[in-house]
């Protein structure tokens, strides 16, 4: 995957295809975020393939001021492989409010693929109300019930702000 624009105002994010070889039919997901730089309309091309065989997305923008809040550390997260029954250590997670206001309550909520194999902790985030350029830290931990991969997206939402997404993912080997 790949995305091109000038200026640069968008990204992958919550990539869970990352360094995954699909058999036939199957499927993965990654979101593309708009973070513009400047005001007005920005275009972009998302490029998805394996060098063989790819395909190609036109993506739009238009950029109005607002305030947001934005993960700054990390976009995902990979626990990598954990027996079956066994629970990681917290990955740790940061939302900042880069905006000149107020942002809240912050809520969290994992969806996605297989959120009930991770679990919210420490989380010194929900109904926070996030002043301007400060932040709040929650943990994610990675309990696989079964063999393979598993994934999850973590909604960060506030008002105003929108929602960010964030992935996690692991894989679940026999013990």
């Amino acid at each position: 995957r790949s995305i091109t624009s000038t200026p640069a105002q968008f990204a992958i994010s919550a990539d869970l295809c990352e360094g995954i070889a699909l058999d036939p039919g199957a499927s993965c997901t990654f979101q593309v975020r708009f973070m513009p730089v400047t005001q007005g309309n920005a275009v972009a091309t998302v490029v998805v393939g394996d060098g063989a065989v790819s395909a190609t997305k036109q993506l739009g923008g238009q950029t109005i001021i607002i305030d947001e809040i934005n993960i700054t550390s990390p976009n995902n997260h990979d626990f990598g492989s954990v027996s079956i029954g066994s629970t990681t250590a917290s990955s740790s997670f940061t939302v900042t409010n880069v905006g000149g206001m107020t942002h809240g309550p912050i809520a969290l909520t994992l969806a996605g693929a297989n959120p009930a194999a991770f679990t919210l902790v420490n989380d010194n985030c929900t109904d926070t109300q996030l002043a301007a350029n400060t932040s709040c830290t929650f943990g994610v931990t990675f309990s696989p019930s079964a063999s393979g991969i598993a994934s999850t997206n973590i909604q960060i939402s506030s008002s105003p702000g929108g929602i960010n997404v964030v992935g996690a993912r692991g894989t679940g080997i026999d013990p």
